[in-house]
């Protein structure tokens, strides 16, 4: 949905890019594949790729930290990212990060959800989650 939702304020936001103000955010996805390059999208995740089932341990939050500036002479944009890749059971041994993780994925609209392929691997990761908060909740009883 880039050309109807985005494409206008993505022009704005590179015509008014500064090089005395660099720019960087974050993007994630949900993978099962712990390699940093991928020849296709970050989203590699797709169900013809598929076997069998995915579990838990296949499972892998890929962030990638993507910097935006202006140079000062050419006028030119640099664009760099860095990618980082965890397990899921790493991630989510920090309760707040589990906590925020669901949060962020139970907001997917429908098509955000079939962006990030959530359809194969929703269920695994928000029944670990639903079981390591449940924990924490008997925990603190």
């Amino acid at each position: 949905m880039y050309e109807q939702k985005l494409s206008k304020s993505m022009d704005r936001f590179f015509l008014r890019l500064r090089a005395d103000k660099p720019f960087m955010r974050f993007n994630y996805a949900i993978d099962n594949d712990p390699e940093l390059f991928h020849i296709h999208s970050h989203h590699n995740l797709t169900a013809e790729a598929l076997t069998r089932p995915l579990t838990l341990d296949e499972l892998f939050l890929r962030v990638e930290r993507q910097f935006l500036q202006r140079l000062p002479r050419s006028r030119a944009t640099v664009f760099s990212i860095r990618t980082y890749v965890t397990p899921i059971r790493v991630v989510t041994k920090d309760k707040a990060i589990a906590k925020a993780l669901k949060t962020s994925v139970d907001s997917y609209s429908p098509q955000v959800s079939a962006y990030k392929n959530k359809p194969l691997w929703g269920d695994i990761l928000a029944a670990h989650l639903e079981e390591l908060l449940q924990l924490e909740g008997n925990e603190k009883e």
